[in-house]
Parts: C-alpha cells; sequence; structure tokens
C-alpha cells in the first residue's frame, strides 16, 4: 500500500511539472490595428483668414451618417484646379456613398497647405484601449503649388467600426508649406538679372 500512495504522489508531481512546463509562454505579435479598406484623398474647402493664412481643421472620426454629411458638405461638386473650380469632380466621397456605419468608420484628415499632395494616414494601431492613427505628409518643400487659398487637402482612411477613443500621431506637415512663387521669377534686386 505503501508503494501505492509512493507512486501515486510521484506520478502527481511528474505530472504537475509537466503540466506546469506545457503553459504557453507569452507571445508578442506585431500589432495588426485596423485593416485599412479604402482611401480617399481630394480638395476640402477651408478657412483663410487674409492675415494669418489657411487653418487646417482639426482630424475626424466619423461613425455616422450625420456626421459624414457634415464633413462631406464642404468636398466640392466640381474639380478644383489653380485658379478654382472646373468640371465634374472624380472625388468618390463628393458623389456621397453610402456606408454601413454600424460596421464602418472614416478616419480623415487635413493639410490647408496643399492642393495635390494630401496627407495619408498610414495605419492606425490598437495600443492599451485606444486607437493610435499615424499621419504622414508628402514632403512638398521643393514644389510649386498655384491653389486657391480657400481650398486644401484631405485624406482619410475606411476602417472597421471601433468606438475606442483615437489618438493621433499626427506631426504635422514639417517644414513642407509648398512654394506658391517660382524662384527664377522673383525680382531678386539689382545685378541678379
Amino acid at each position: 500500500m505503501r508503494k501505492v500512495i509512493w507512486l501515486f504522489w510521484t506520478l502527481c508531481l511528474v505530472a504537475g511539472g509537466v503540466f506546469a512546463q506545457s503553459s504557453h509562454p507569452e507571445i508578442h505579435f506585431p500589432n495588426q490595428g485596423l485593416f485599412v479598406l479604402e482611401r480617399f484623398t481630394g480638395p476640402y474647402a477651408i478657412d483663410a483668414y487674409p492675415d494669418l493664412g489657411s487653418k487646417s481643421p482639426d482630424p475626424l472620426v466619423i461613425r455616422s451618417q450625420e456626421d459624414f454629411d457634415n464633413f462631406a458638405k464642404f468636398l466640392p461638386s466640381q474639380d478644383i484646379e489653380k485658379n478654382g473650380p472646373d468640371g465634374p469632380t472624380h472625388d468618390l466621397l463628393a458623389l456621397k456613398p453610402q456606408f454601413d456605419w454600424k460596421r464602418l468608420m472614416l478616419l480623415v484628415v487635413f493639410d490647408s497647405q496643399t492642393l495635390a499632395f494630401p496627407p495619408n494616414i498610414s495605419h492606425v494601431e490598437i495600443v492599451k484601449g485606444h486607437l493610435k492613427a499615424y499621419v504622414e505628409y508628402p514632403d512638398t518643400q521643393s514644389l510649386i503649388e498655384n491653389k486657391p487659398k480657400s481650398w486644401g487637402a484631405y485624406g482619410a482612411v475606411l476602417v472597421a467600426r471601433s468606438d475606442l477613443p483615437v489618438d493621433w500621431i499626427n506631426p504635422g506637415p514639417q517644414n513642407t508649406a509648398p512654394r506658391r512663387i517660382s524662384p527664377m521669377i522673383l525680382d531678386l534686386g539689382p545685378g541678379t538679372e
């Protein structure tokens, strides 16, 4: 009987050790975040102030038809060229598509300094109960752009709906304001013809 009890306890200890060692170590997967279903870009009407220039609107999280309608009323019904509206729009969001807001949401960022080079939301991560939306701006420092003052550009991504709060990792267009006038036509003074 003693041998049976000893054998029983030995098996319990061995089995306990095997089960303890078979527990899974902590695995770290890359943060996949929210998959971008579609990207949109286009012109957007912005407030232009004579003394301050143009101010970009704050980023938007659109989760309802009402929010989308408020955003879409600033999208032009015609394409915007350097001198103003020109022909019907090719902007898909300006055509007011219908989205299933119970399943989807739209994240939108703006840049008042450019019309042709919109900002981009590169990816959206899920971190500690928040969404982190990472924004990138094209380098427009050496480019020349002629655009109407009251227009800027937007960049948007359509992603799966989440009710988590959104933190914008948005450095803004840093030293990338496009020049409006070619340096070749500037009068730099005598002797610089």
